[in-house]
């Protein structure tokens, strides 16, 4: 079957907890942050794509997935969990050791498609 590729994840979140974007049609606002709660600081968030690359429809039930890559550097990432459901939009932190990190997420549907990986966040994991 030959499908287009997969819409780049738009949103990562600061502090790395939930926050709009993505394919949905809620307004200018939709990239905006929000403040973290407290028992969500450890935790990354996202939106999953609702789009394809050539603009066509994505429905949530072809989605298979989402690889999350960390590492030192925007440029220097490794795949550190492969979510294997496409309805899971967030990943606990919380078992990473303290440090300076960045973040990138690679959805994927079920005919093995990859997105392009998201725009790149950098968090500090505290203890």
């Amino acid at each position: 079957m030959n499908r287009s590729a997969l819409y780049t994840l738009v949103v990562l979140a600061y502090g790395l907890t939930a926050c709009g974007g993505g394919g949905g049609g809620g307004g200018d606002d939709d990239n905006t942050p929000v403040n973290p709660s407290d028992n969500q600081a450890q935790q990354l968030s996202w939106v999953a794509p609702s789009t394809r690359t050539d603009g066509s429809f994505l429905d949530l039930s072809e989605l298979a997935g989402f690889k999350i890559y960390s590492g030192p550097s925007a440029n220097n990432l490794e795949l550190i969990a492969d979510i294997e459901d496409g309805h899971v939009t967030s990943y606990d932190l919380s078992s990473m050791t303290a440090g300076n990190y960045f973040f990138g997420i690679v959805a994927y549907d079920t005919d093995g498609l990859n997105s392009p990986i998201s725009e790149r966040i950098e968090k500090t994991i505290s203890e």
